[in-house]
């Protein structure tokens, strides 16, 4: 529609050229005479809404003979009127009111006289173009009487500007640019006041672009402002409560004051009243219903009410929640929803819907609840995780969980299935039966039956590794007695596992003990069926040995005897690989009565144990002869175990009484020789404590696998060989001892035991004796040349004797070559190169090593018959390689190797080696929760699912240097897939890395699935942390540049900045190799908190974060005010008030100091009164305050984002000195001088105690030196004659023995007893007591071993080599 169209008049509408030879336009000046300007005004108004009509009224004299009206932008009259009567007014009207209509107007009329002048300009405003804006009140629509307030008028559209207009006679109205703060929203904050109660004060806003200033959007909803007296604040609830099911009713409460005349409720988000009541009897309290629940009821909610004395304020908010709006999320307990008193557990609620939050909430009188911002799977839905704890067994432990959108944060899902926590307690177990047996075919019936003797009113099922905790209410089947049935039925692999029950009662939150566990077996899930027999035969008499043997081709690692009708669990055995088969023997002997019946077994991989193959066929066994033998009771098999139980105690325990016999026997009787040798002779006491000392160093050595026999000495075949013995950790003292009488007549009457370790000066016949024992350990066929890992070559020689009778105990020797000799080959090893987890298409080579007089090495993969694979080496060596060109699924699985030699036949297999082929399966997804990035002494969980495998998950750790962590997959049934977690922690260094799981089948355990995509696990709070810093400030205005700088140690190379957001953890630290982040130009999305990381390049350990460092962006608001009180000039000792005052609502003010190093000081304001205004005190001032202050507003929802500044204010200090700042205005000064003075203190006291300690060494050094001196000076000639006594031999072992004596562990691992250093007996022996020993024999031939005279140093038992 043209505009023309929308135009009609009161009279004719002439043609612009009526006045011949005259062109009169807009832009044509109209000569004006002495006729008055008309008036132009738009009936209803000049604001009108979106096609509507208006009529646009202009009045001349009553001479005018035509009005014409000009619209601002058109180059010709917009409208021309010639009324057909004299009269002093026309009228315009429109139809229609569009944006083509909306401007600025003008009106002039036509007289004899000649043209008018133009009348005022008429705003004609087109309202409804754009949506709505909202108004409200900040902080609250109830204002003091007298009081200021602020309007806040906000769009999601990007409005320019925003107008305010006050209804009423007037109609006032506000222009103001608008603002965008981090929300997104465009919005203008109106200030309001001073506010009485002589007038209303409503209000609308609406909102407009700057090209269109006439064209405006619909208006806001009302707005009215209530004026209030000193009324108490009423109080606000929700029954039954504020989170109600979505069609639910509710009802609102509001309490005040008595005598309140009505109530009115408001809703968040909207500007009229919610609803307004009546006070219902007595006159305190009113009621708002809500008779079904939905979204839009869904907010937060305020109460108010009107008194005689006025309005009260707003009540404090209440939140009410709607939920079932979205559909359940689901909620489980990792690992397991029982949990120790005092423990924790993680909770994780999921859904495939797009939340962006969950919230947790506990069942009970508080309902406490927490929220998470929800985290996306890779693979589909969203989850979060909340860890719960410490729990107790006296609360009740139940949680649901919900998600919601951040648009909408009262609006939520359905809640999950409620979770009760089992914390079990003390009272007494029930009992967990199962009356279909342990072992289950799938398909099969299952009940399992809780019951107890206590009453309990019911009952809850656990399995190890479900998140299911399964209750059933008790029933009584007679007095005294309780039970419930949980069926599980049909059986398939996922029943199998470990049960227990507990007990409890309605009214009570604690649960019992739980009951003895109950082992659920399936069988035939594996697709082998093993075979049973039994030796000497299936009938045999009473008192006999049976053995029944379970045997299979196919390789397994458990088999189980089960006895038809027992109640009792089946026995278990390890398989053995002997004659071409694997088989495990069950032993019963001596058999009754009672071990008659029916046998079957089964076989059973480790991975999973509660999984077993198919029955073997039913064995018959009957045993013949009197019955009621008391030795084993009727329960199968389980006797036998518990009887070779208590035997094996009751020999160990008799062996162990006859060994300590023995001891102390021995001591007594050695004690009484040293008593008589030292009556005799010159020992003394302390002789005889350090040679007990060294006796029992010797005498309880280390471990075997602590031996190694030096690979040279096995070549040697000399008879003088030496045996050595290394110290590795000595301690020594020194005591007054002579040396034992060395006499070759009398041989020493001491009892010994040499572990290859040192020979006792005896005759020359017990040497020849030790020899010949050493020459039995050697293997003279080991080859020192043979390359490749073999194990090493461990032998144990012990003689025993009394030193003058020790060929009459042969000595004993333990050693691998001894095996050899008694018709044994070595096991061999296995391995796979470059390793036994291999991608599929891969190449590996499996490695077998044997010995070097092999002729065939033979390669076996489990549930193959024969040699998977054979090589015969062409030249002698010790190993040989199997290679596979290109792993597969056919390819994966157990191997062992053999080997075999023509003189003594066919070695044992090795150990079993898995090879594992990966990539058979889609690839696994690995997280970790909350965070990968975690703080030292830390947890987390990482967590492995597929939904392409249901077996077990294995976690590996690049590098190999942690072993392969594996468990068993559950069934999460609301995301349709397998899970398993991984916890983690506490966290040390050793745990930073990268992480992948894979997983695999039951049926197939060593076929994986492609890897998942890597986890970087790192590790925060290694070194100390860094410090953070901004340049070229922490405060700057929105546009301007910005670097965040980390400092820490020199060695750092690697670093990484993050920024706190919210709950959430940080998900990754990304390093780069510069400690400058530029930051700029900023905005507003940058403001916040910063913390920043140190580390080194390639790890994953980060050092602790530094400091937090906060950034506060200005200029997001209208500057405020500052002033100073009593002035800006003062002087020193005075007290000084620095007043920041702005004309918007804020609440919280800054201040800060041009130049300081000190963060800004801040304030936050209870009072909601306009204009706010803070105030800074400084008393009193010194010339330290002096310098330039500038101060900022902000919001606290919004504490990053601050105003422009202020004007700057200047403050004199006059008079004084530079006075120390107080700790009010500069906290950073104050810190720093603090923390200065902390170190000087300290160290200060670390140089007064080194000093200490260092004078200390130096007495102690000066007294030891003037005591040695006094020793060498007397004891000097009789060690000189000793040595010229003694032999070759003697020198050397004594050089020996003091090399080793003088160079050992440092200071520290020395301890020098302090009754020796007093000692002044030339005759002192220093002992070496060995806690440690390290074998190894070396070619030596000392003469004095060989000479006709035995040696004449009974001291020295051993030559001593420190490495």
């Amino acid at each position: 529609m043209g505009r023309r169209a929308l135009l009609g008049t009161r009279g004719q509408i002439s043609h612009r050229d009526s006045l011949p030879g005259q062109s009169i336009g807009l832009r044509t000046r109209v000569q004006a005479g002495h006729l008055p300007k008309p008036t132009i005004w738009a009936e209803p108004g000049s604001v009108i809404l979106w096609g509507s009509p208006v009529t646009i009224c202009c009045q001349g004299t009553l001479e005018a003979q035509e009005f014409r009206v000009d619209k601002e932008g058109s180059t010709a009259p917009w409208y021309t009127q010639k009324p057909l009567e004299p009269t002093n007014k026309a009228e315009f009207s429109i139809t229609q009111m569009t944006e083509y209509t909306a401007g600025n107007y003008r009106c002039y009329y036509h007289s004899t006289s000649g043209w008018s002048e133009r009348s005022d300009p008429l705003e004609l405003v087109v309202t409804g173009s754009y949506r709505q804006p909202s108004l409200s009140a900040q902080p609250s629509p109830v204002v003091t009487s007298g009081g200021n307030v602020t309007l806040l008028c906000g769009s999601t559209e990007g409005f320019g500007k925003f107008i305010l207009i006050k209804e009423g006679e007037h109609r006032l109205s506000w222009t103001l640019d608008s603002q965008r703060p981090s929300t997104g929203e465009s919005q203008a904050l109106f200030p309001v006041g001073p506010v009485t109660s002589s007038q209303r004060w409503t209000f609308r806003c609406y909102g407009y672009y700057r090209n269109t200033p006439q064209v405006w959007s619909l208006p806001s909803e009302p707005l009215e402002l209530l004026v209030s007296g000193s009324l108490p604040k009423p109080t606000i609830w929700a029954e039954p409560g504020s989170v109600i099911l979505w069609g639910h009713p509710v009802t609102m409460y509001c309490q005040g004051d008595h005598g309140a005349q009505k109530f009115r409720l408001d809703k968040e988000g909207s500007t009229v009243p919610w609803d307004t009541q009546k006070p219902l009897e007595p006159g305190d309290k009113a009621r708002f219903s809500i008779t079904r629940m939905t979204e839009t009821h869904a907010g937060r909610y305020s109460c108010y009410y009107q008194s005689p004395s006025g309005w009260s304020e707003h009540s404090d908010p209440l939140e009410l929640v709607v939920t079932g709006s979205y559909r359940q999320p689901s909620l489980s307990a990792l690992s397991s929803p029982v949990v120790t008193s005092g423990g924790s557990v993680t909770f994780l609620c999921g859904s495939w819907e797009g939340f962006d939050r969950f919230i947790l909430t506990k069942e009970g009188e508080h309902r406490p609840f927490w929220t998470l911002d929800s985290q996306r799977q890779p693979r589909g839905g969203y989850q979060a995780w909340f860890p719960v704890g410490p729990v107790t067994p006296s609360h009740r432990w139940t949680f649901r969980c919900y998600g919601c959108y951040r648009d909408r944060p009262q609006v939520w899902s359905l809640p999950s299935e409620p979770l009760e926590l089992l914390v079990p307690g003390v009272s007494g177990k029930p009992s967990l039966l199962t009356q279909e047996g342990p072992v289950v075919t799938i398909g099969q019936s299952l009940t399992l039956q809780c019951h107890s003797a206590v009453g309990y009113d019911r009952f809850a099922l656990s399995k190890d590794g479900d998140p299911d905790l399964p209750q059933r209410p008790g029933r009584q089947p007679q007095a005294g007695l309780s039970q419930a049935d949980f069926p599980l039925s049909p059986v398939s692999s996922s029943h199998g596992g470990r049960y227990r029950c507990y007990g409890g009662h309605n009214l009570s939150s604690e649960w019992s003990a739980p009951s003895d566990p109950v082992d659920i077996l399936v069988a035939g899930w594996l697709g082998d069926r093993p075979s049973l027999s039994v030796l000497p035969g299936s009938t045999v008499a009473s008192g006999e040995n049976v053995t029944l043997l379970c045997h299979s081709r196919i390789q397994t690692d458990t088999f189980l005897l089960s006895k038809e009708g027992s109640a009792h669990p089946p026995l278990r055995l390890r398989s053995k690989f002997r004659a071409q088969r694997y088989q495990a023997e069950f032993s019963m002997s001596p058999v009754t009565s009672a071990h008659g019946g029916t046998y079957r077994c089964y076989s059973s991989q480790s991975t999973s144990p509660y999984l077993l193959s198919h029955p073997s066929d039913p064995l018959e066994f009957l045993v013949s002869g009197p019955s009621g033998d008391p030795s084993p009771p009727p329960t199968g098999t389980i006797p036998r175990a518990g009887l070779k139980w208590y035997l094996n105690i009751l020999i160990g325990v008799s062996v162990a009484s006859v060994l300590l016999l023995f001891l102390l026997l021995f001591f007594l009787l050695r004690h009484h020789c040293q008593n008589k040798h030292r009556t005799s002779g010159d020992s003394s006491p302390a002789a005889d404590a350090q040679e007990e000392s060294l006796y029992a160093a010797v005498k309880d050595p280390q471990p075997e696998d602590s031996m190694e026999l030096d690979p040279r000495a096995v070549a040697s075949e000399q008879p003088q060989d030496v045996t050595y013995a290394q110290l590795n950790h000595l301690t020594l003292r020194r005591e007054t001892s002579p040396p034992p009488s060395s006499s070759p007549e009398e041989p020493s009457e001491e009892a010994s035991i040499s572990w290859s370790l040192g020979y006792p000066r005896t005759q020359k016949a017990q040497w020849g004796q030790i020899l010949q024992q050493q020459e039995r350990c050697a293997d003279p066929r080991s080859d020192p040349s043979t390359q490749g890992p073999r194990p090493a070559l461990e032998v144990l020689c012990v003689g025993l004797g009394d030193g003058t009778h020790r060929n009459s105990l042969p000595g004993l020797c333990w050693g691998q070559w001894d095996l050899v000799r008694s018709g044994f080959l070595p096991k061999p090893s296995i391995w796979a190169d470059p390793g036994p987890v291999v991608t599929k298409g891969s190449p590996v080579t499996i490695w077998c090593q044997g010995s070097l007089q092999a002729d065939g090495y033979y390669l076996y993969r489990e549930r193959v018959q024969g040699p998977w694979n054979s090589i015969v080496p062409q030249d002698p060596r010790n190993k040989t390689g199997f290679l596979i060109e290109s792993t597969s699924s056919h390819t994966a699985g157990r191997y062992q190797c053999a080997y075999h030699t023509s003189r003594n036949g066919w070695s044992e297999r090795s150990d079993p080696l898995s090879l594992v082929v990966t990539s058979v399966y889609g690839a696994s997804f690995l997280s970790a929760h909350p965070s990968p990035v975690v703080a030292l002494g830390g947890k987390v969980s990482l967590s492995c699912s597929s939904e392409y495998t249901s077996g077990t998950f294995h976690l590996l750790k690049d590098g190999g240097a942690d072993p392969p962590r594996h468990v068993e997959s559950v069934w999460w049934n609301y995301f349709q897939r397998w899970q398993a977690v991984f916890p983690v922690g506490p966290v040390n260094t050793s745990h930073a890395g990268t992480y992948r799981c894979y997983g695999s089948s039951r049926s197939y355990p060593n076929e994986w699935s492609h890897p998942s995509d890597p986890v970087h696990l790192e590790v925060t709070g290694g070194y100390r942390e860094p410090s953070l810093s901004a340049q070229p400030g922490a405060l700057v205005l929105s546009g301007d540049n910005l670097t965040l700088q980390c400092h820490s140690e020199v060695s750092f190379d690697r670093f990484a900045l993050t920024k706190d957001e919210g709950l959430t953890s940080p998900q990754c630290l990304d390093g780069q190799h510069s400690p400058d982040f530029p930051l700029g130009p900023v905005s507003r999305s940058h403001g916040g908190r910063y913390r920043c990381y140190s580390g080194h390049n390639l790890s994953y350990v980060w050092s602790a974060p530094s400091t937090p460092l906060d950034i506060l962006i200005t200029g997001m608001y209208k500057k405020p005010s500052l002033s100073a009180q009593p002035g800006p000039s003062v002087s020193s000792g005075e007290n000084v008030t620095l007043h920041c005052r702005s004309e918007i609502w804020f609440d919280t003010f800054h201040l800060h100091k041009e130049g300081s190093p000190a963060p800004l000081q801040h304030l936050h304001l209870q009072d909601t009164a306009i204009p706010s205004q803070a105030t800074f005190t400084m008393s009193p001032v010194t010339t330290i305050h002096k310098g330039t202050y500038r101060c900022y507003s902000s919001l606290s929802k919004y504490p990053y984002l601050l105003s422009h500044p202020s004007d700057p204010l200047e403050l004199v200090v006059s008079g004084g000195s530079e006075d120390w700042p107080p700790t009010s205005l500069e906290p950073g000064l104050q810190r720093g001088l603090k923390w200065y003075l902390n170190a000087l203190i300290g160290v200060s006291v670390a140089f007064v105690l080194l000093l200490s300690f260092l004078l200390f060494l130096l007495l102690r050094h000066r007294s030891q030196g003037k005591c040695k001196m006094s020793v060498a000076a007397t004891s000097e000639p009789e060690d000189r004659g000793l040595q010229k006594s003694s032999g070759p031999a003697a020198d050397i072992q004594e050089e020996n023995l003091y090399a080793v004596i003088k160079d050992t562990q440092p200071k520290e691992d020395r301890q020098l007893d302090s009754q020796a250093a007093a000692s002044e007996d030339p005759q002192d022996v220093t002992y070496a007591q060995l806690n440690y020993l390290t074998l190894r024999q070396e070619p030596s031939a000392p003469s004095s071993l060989l000479s006709e005279e035995p040696p004449d140093e009974s001291s020295v038992y051993a030559a001593l080599a420190i490495h």
